[in-house]
């Protein structure tokens, strides 16, 4: 359980990607870190995703807030 005043990363994690046998969830990941091309299959994706490291703690406020992710994605 997380602590008053701390934030739940997991939880916030499982609410932003969801079911991850679900194709768009992982099209959406990929998108939301900058990879452009269209993956077809979970496969893919993770291929993709295999040389982007993400700072998942400032990732998630991004996806509501939508500042520039260019500070929280290395490759």
């Amino acid at each position: 359980m997380a602590r008053r005043g701390r934030r739940d990363i997991v939880a916030e994690f499982e609410r932003y990607f969801g079911n991850e046998t679900n194709l768009a969830n992982w099209q959406r990941l990929c998108h939301d870190v900058g990879i452009a091309e269209q993956l077809r299959s979970i496969n893919q994706c993770r291929k993709a995703l295999k040389g982007v490291w993400v700072n998942i703690y400032d990732l998630l406020p991004w996806t509501i807030s939508e500042i520039d992710t260019s500070e929280i994605i290395y490759r």
